[in-house]
């Protein structure tokens, strides 16, 4: 598909989904809506299936780790997985406990609650690419990596709901990838 017909076929997805919306709605309730359904089948037959990165060693065990965040923002870390959760000020209208969980096996993807929370401001998933497949990889593959929402299962190839580019950002050991989220299911970086 044409960029510029992509492009177009986004920005009419993004309306529906703009229209969507309601005020005031709990932040913490999920949205799904039935034209969220379209946009979803719309985006994911633009993208395709994803193959999830790969960890070069696999995580043992299932890892979770909760904090309460408030509007003062906060910081969830899993340093196993290499991630980084980044809530920033003012984005959460009360105090929640943000629970991430990065399952066990060699993916490279991570579950998040409350299902459907919705951020006042972007959150960011701070992820390094030490001890994955990304590691020392020509910058043309890196390029190729995405940020993606998916819902279900976490398997090694995803229908990705949304894509977001990822932001490089380098450092020892690799450096790290980021990408903005503003509401929470499940997030994985992968290639297409």
């Amino acid at each position: 598909m044409r960029p510029s017909l992509r492009r177009t076929v986004f920005t009419v997805a993004l309306a529906f989904m703009a229209s969507a919306c309601t005020e005031g709605a709990d932040p913490l309730a999920p949205t799904t809506t039935e034209s969220e359904g379209l946009i979803s089948s719309l985006w994911t037959g633009l993208v395709g299936p994803m193959d999830v990165v790969e960890r070069t060693v696999p995580l043992a065990d299932t890892l979770t780790a909760s904090a309460r965040i408030g509007r003062a923002g906060g910081v969830i870390e899993i340093p196993e997985a290499g991630l980084r959760f980044e809530v920033p000020r003012g984005a959460l209208r009360r105090p929640t406990t943000i629970t991430v969980t990065a399952p066990a096996g060699d993916l490279v993807g991570y579950e998040f609650a409350p299902h459907g929370l919705q951020f006042r401001r972007p959150a960011r998933i701070v992820q390094s690419i030490q001890g994955t497949e990304l590691e020392n990889t020509r910058f043309r593959l890196l390029r190729r990596a995405r940020g993606a929402y998916f819902t279900g299962t976490l398997l090694p190839v995803i229908n990705p709901l949304e894509i977001f580019d990822l932001d490089l950002l380098p450092g020892l050991g690799g450096g790290d990838v980021s990408f903005d989220v503003d509401h929470f299911s499940g997030y994985v970086i992968a290639m297409n």
